[in-house]
């Protein structure tokens, strides 16, 4: 019973933790009416809660979204006050998988390996070329 007793303190912490978000209280109060691709199991209150965390945590990891949980549990609490700035945040943590658009001076690099059969290099080249945006007919013939 001891045990028992000692621990609540520690449980109380923790469930104030959970509810420090890096939500203002404007957003932490929304109502959500669809949580989307994430099917959170219910917890009736009966079983171990264990199973019930257990279940929690394979809906997020089949969601894919255990890094960037994990990314958004670490902001300051109550520091994000809209969506626009969650965006903000997100890409600058992430800022380094940011795919670039190619341009012409990408297709002007290109070089055919000495032992790559032109098939293939020519492979290379069309991969780059579809990723130009408007990219003139004349400059892509100039750069092959």
């Amino acid at each position: 019973m001891h045990s028992a007793l000692s621990a609540a303190p520690d449980i109380d912490r923790v469930i104030e933790e959970t509810r420090n978000t890096p939500f203002s209280d404007k957003i932490d109060s929304a109502i959500i009416s669809d949580i989307g691709k994430i099917k959170c199991p219910e917890y009736a209150g009966t079983t171990d809660p264990r199973a019930h965390v257990r279940d929690f945590r394979l809906a997020v990891t089949k969601a894919h979204l255990s890094p960037a949980l994990d990314w958004f549990a670490s902001l300051e609490g109550g520091s994000i006050d809209s969506f626009d700035q969650l965006v903000s945040v997100f890409l600058k943590q992430y800022s380094i998988f940011i795919e670039t658009r190619a341009t012409e001076a990408n297709l002007w690099k290109l070089r055919q390996g000495h032992d790559e059969p032109l098939r293939h290099f020519v492979a290379r080249f069309r991969e780059v070329k579809a990723k130009i945006a408007k990219l003139n007919d004349g400059v892509a013939i100039d750069a092959l």
